[in-house]
């Protein structure tokens, strides 16, 4: 409507642009979650075949330099998925804070929003109340017009 200005709009139009960004940065922490799963999962899977070549095929030779190798690379690749697990569970707790960043700045924009609504509504009321007044002058001021004319109309 015309005439309507919400005194707040500044500020609320900065909760938007932190809203904004706080899904931006929650947008990011889910990639990097996602990333380091799939690097997590990666490893898994590295550490199941390194388990499996360390079992000799049957009636092959054991070679223990091969079988100290394979112990080797498969405790390098348990502490590798180890590290990776911890990657993952801290990306996930910043997941989680830029999740709760995220509602709390909505709610924020939210509460700003309703009463810039509440506000509109009684502005809305306010010019329909003043429209139905400048008629009702406009009527009363017709009719006593009317009136007039027509009481000049009868003395005559």
């Amino acid at each position: 409507m015309p005439g309507f200005r919400f005194p707040l709009q500044r500020l609320l139009d900065l909760r938007r642009r932190h809203e904004d960004e706080a899904r931006c940065q929650l947008a990011h922490s889910q990639r990097e979650v996602c990333r380091h799963q799939e690097r997590l999962t990666e490893l898994e899977s590295a550490c199941a075949e390194a388990r499996q070549d360390a079992v000799p095929a049957a009636g092959a030779p054991v070679q223990p330099g091969l079988l100290l190798n394979n112990d080797l690379h498969l405790a390098r690749l348990r502490l590798l998925a180890t590290a990776q697990q911890s990657s993952v569970d801290r990306w996930q707790q910043q997941e989680q804070a830029h999740r709760s960043e995220l509602v709390e700045k909505a709610r924020n924009r939210e509460v700003l929003e309703r009463l810039r609504e509440r506000r509109r509504s009684v502005h809305v009321a306010d010019e329909q109340r003043r429209d139905g007044q400048r008629l009702d002058e406009a009527g009363a001021l017709a009719f006593a017009h009317n009136h007039s004319h027509t009481a000049a109309s009868d003395a005559a």
